[in-house]
């Protein structure tokens, strides 16, 4: 096909104002006029659906069924199909590898719903997917889950038959694969659009357009949604980039559910416009999380999910919920991020993995654990991250197959018939809560029992006294229920190591002690305060009462001494430095220090007291001293500047006031 032609099917195609169903015969009419389509009898065992099929989500398994069994009851006729269009597989081995795999992925995740991949296939529907399939599934004899197609053994009836035999397609060459764009806006209005699948057909959109509002545009002239504006909010702002992951991962969730329940315009509009509080990130990871609860749900009303509604999101925004909310975002984000390097992220495995870990945090953060389809309750993050891992280990015994599952365990082991009759194996799993290794607390005892093994009597435990003497203690069944989970440990002797830092002559505190006694001997030693001579008042001041001698007064920081640190921070050799602490006078009751009396001034002219320092056994003590002679009503004042860092001696020891 030529340039010209090319360019104007596009703007045919991405015309937002064209109604879907002239956008579609306009193009197909170029196409005929031009030679590129011929009718054909196709298998159904010769078709795939296209991989952009309903904007990437393709088709839903359950929908396939339900769909078929809906033609069935009125009455099978292959004249539908004759207006379906199909895509030639591309002739390009590489292109067609991802055709052929993209296929293979989502009948891996129908859970046997839909046919095998032959990789013989030539064609991919462009329209009527979901019928295809279904005749495709019927030839097969792929297994259902609808009561109405199901025969005795669970798969499709053979009264459907019919719908194996070849019917009339229009075939399109297979270069023309921009055409799949406008055919499948077709299928949007033939079957009712899901919020997810939506957002699929905005996003790819978009990714051709490059602007939201005409995505909008385009995809409401399929989809009649009244709230589209707000599942377009939610591709722009929080589907993780422009090849949006997030929404991709989510309609994979959403297919591996076999879902088509609404999530409603309360619940939608909640997702994206509630701010959670934060400056840091817009919480996209954790809004997936959410909606990946709702895709889960088993609960509804009038085809609207309501695992969640509104108030359990409003919820999250209280200041209590804001570190869980963080914690969930930080470590679903490294997880995506991890899956998406290694381009796993919407492999079947993956999304039933990841899907049940989103979902559990969902529940988790709502406080609903138990409420969807899995009965266990974890109680942290971290719980669920530890079964996320373990459930991501290749070929891991725990690992689910669904996506999603019911019970307290994720894969329950099946017993065989000796195990069935054997009593120990019984008593372990009504016991299962007893883990060997863990320890134990009983009701009335003072023990910590480690707990051991089940016999088809009783249940060992073993007790540990403080020496290391280990005694093994045996429990009825009958008495379990005494016992509970604990964090304790049994108590056990300290290394000697540990012991020796006790004893006085190695205890450091011991030390600052002896320091700390030697410094109040030596103030109540040099102290010379003649009370008779001062005036002290309820402000906490000191006057002279009559005449001092300069020097004839010494004041000193008695009863108030602590371990003073250098400027780096670290403690200095015990007791070669004091500080003195002051006390609030109420709280003395008037019986602070003296020293903490004497009033700071501005100036050393105010000042008829002067801080010094005395000598005393290689300790240099601050004090206060007349300046001069103090007449009677003067007070006790004094200039406060930096301690000299001079020695007084060899190695003196200081005190300073603080």
């Amino acid at each position: 096909m030529d340039a010209k032609s090319i360019s104007a099917m596009e703007a045919i195609r991405d015309d937002p104002v064209l109604a879907v169903n002239l956008k579609a015969g306009k193009m197909l009419n170029m196409l005929g006029s031009l030679g590129y389509i011929r009718i054909q009898n196709l298998k159904p065992s010769q078709l795939l659906v296209h991989p952009e099929n309903r904007s990437g989500a393709t088709v839903n398994p359950f929908n396939v069924h339900q769909k078929g069994w809906q033609a069935l009851k009125v009455g099978w006729s292959a004249k539908k199909l004759e207006e379906s269009y199909a895509l030639e597989v591309s002739h390009n081995w590489s292109v067609k590898h991802k055709q052929l795999q993209a296929m293979q992925t989502l009948v891996e995740a129908s859970q046997g719903m839909l046919a095998p991949v032959a990789g013989t296939e030539q064609y991919m529907s462009l329209s009527a997917s979901h019928m295809s399939q279904f005749c495709k599934a019927v030839g097969a004899g792929c297994l259902t889950q609808d009561e109405n197609l199901a025969s005795i053994n669970k798969v499709l009836s053979l009264a459907g038959a019919g719908t194996a035999s070849p019917s009339q397609w229009r075939k399109v060459c297979h270069g023309l694969q921009f055409l799949q764009g406008a055919l499948n806006a077709s299928n949007h209005i033939a079957a009712k659009a899901t919020e997810m699948e939506l957002a699929m057909s905005i996003a790819g959109t978009y990714k051709r357009t490059k602007s939201l509002e005409t995505a909008i545009q385009t995809c409401r002239s399929m989809s009649n949604l009244k709230y589209l504006k707000v599942v377009g909010d939610f591709v722009n702002n929080y589907a993780g980039g422009e090849d949006f992951p997030l929404v991709q991962f989510l309609v994979h969730l959403e297919r591996a559910f076999n879902s088509s329940l609404m999530l409603g315009e309360e619940f939608m509009t909640a997702v994206v416009g509630t701010h959670f509080g934060s400056t840091h990130t817009t919480f996209a990871v954790c809004r997936s999380m959410l909606i990946a609860a709702n895709l889960s749900s088993s609960k509804q009303q009038d085809g609207v999910a309501r695992l969640l509604v509104k108030t359990d999101l409003l919820k999250l925004q209280q200041s209590s919920q804001k570190a869980n909310l963080e914690a969930c975002e930080k470590l679903g984000k490294m997880l995506v991020e991890e899956h998406m390097k290694k381009n796993d992220l919407l492999k079947s495995e993956t999304v039933k993995v990841l899907g049940r870990f989103f979902i559990r945090c969902a529940l988790y953060l709502t406080q609903k654990e138990g409420k969807g389809r899995e009965s266990r309750t974890f109680g942290s993050l971290s719980s669920i991250h530890a079964q996320y891992m373990l459930e991501n280990t290749p070929g891991d015994s725990n690992s689910s197959n669904g996506a999603g599952t019911t019970g307290k365990q994720t894969v329950e082991k099946v017993l065989s018939l000796q195990e069935a009759n054997d009593a120990a194996c019984i008593a372990g799993l009504k016991y299962n809560w007893l883990k060997p290794g863990q320890y134990y607390s009983k009701r009335d005892s003072k023990d910590v029992f480690r707990f051991a093994g089940l016999t088809a009597e009783n249940a060992e435990f073993i007790v540990r006294d403080m020496y290391g003497k280990e005694q093994a203690v045996l429990v009825q069944h009958a008495d379990l229920f005494r016992f509970r989970a604990t964090d304790k440990k049994p108590a056990s002797m300290l290394d000697q190591e540990v012991v020796s830092k006790l004893q006085p002559e190695k205890c450091l505190q011991w030390q600052l002690e002896l320091e700390k006694a030697q410094v109040q001997a030596c103030l109540l030693e040099n102290s010379m305060v003649d009370f008779s001579k001062l005036v002290l008042t309820n402000e906490c001041k000191i006057f002279a009462g009559a005449k001092i001698l300069k020097g004839s007064i010494q004041i000193y920081p008695f009863g108030m001494v602590s371990l003073l640190k250098d400027d780096d921070g670290k403690k200095n050799l015990a007791g070669s430095k004091v500080v003195a602490s002051k006390f609030e006078l109420a709280k003395a009751s008037g019986a602070i220090p003296l020293f903490f009396w004497v009033t700071p001034v501005e100036t050393p002219e105010e000042a008829s007291m002067e801080l010094c320092h005395t000598n005393h056994n290689m300790l240099e003590i601050p004090c206060f001293k007349p300046k001069k002679q103090l007449a009677s009503g003067q007070q006790f004042t004094y200039f406060k500047v930096q301690a000299d860092k001079g020695s007084a001696g060899p190695k003196a020891k200081k005190a300073k006031t603080s």
